[in-house]
């Protein structure tokens, strides 16, 4: 991670606070082995913006979103391309901390991702213990019911 000012910190929370979302992506592996990995994502039609972010940053990745299959990428006829910025699992992980005084909306969703830090195994590590494994869905299903759309409780 490059070394950011306050300002650019404040400036890439709210980035991720209006335009971004904050998660886990479930990864179904060989012999069953389930496994969270931790996300973030910046969303615009604007792809020398989330370059800029990408570059303060210092890392993540810009891709088209949607289904490029599909003619239209996903979007209505007529809409403007969407681009997404992806910071995966150990980045998400060391960025969150430094931008957690600055998240206004998602400052929950970075808590719960600082918390699976904590559980990350070792390449070649293994299997969770069972007991893991139950406090790692419970992590996921926080964030589920967090970042869950239309009208929502908050998650205990």
């Amino acid at each position: 991670m490059n070394i950011m000012t306050e300002i650019e910190k404040a400036y890439v929370a709210c980035a991720i606070d209006t335009e971004g979302s904050i998660g886990f992506n479930l990864n179904n592996g060989k012999k069953k082995l389930y496994s969270y990995a931790s996300r973030i994502q910046i969303a615009n039609t604007k792809r020398k913006w989330l370059e800029y972010l990408r570059d303060t940053i210092g890392y993540g990745s810009i891709h088209l979103s949607g289904d490029p299959s599909l003619a239209t990428n996903g979007r209505k006829v007529g809409w403007n391309q969407c681009y997404q910025l992806t910071i995966t699992s150990n980045q998400a992980g060391e960025l969150l901390p430094a931008l957690k005084p600055y998240l206004r909306l998602k400052h929950r969703q970075a808590a719960l991702v600082m918390k699976h830090m904590k559980f990350k195994r070792k390449p070649g590590g293994g299997a969770y213990s069972k007991k893991k494994k139950e406090a790692l869905k419970k992590l996921y299903k926080k964030m589920q019911k967090l970042n869950k759309r239309g009208k929502c409780k908050e998650a205990s």
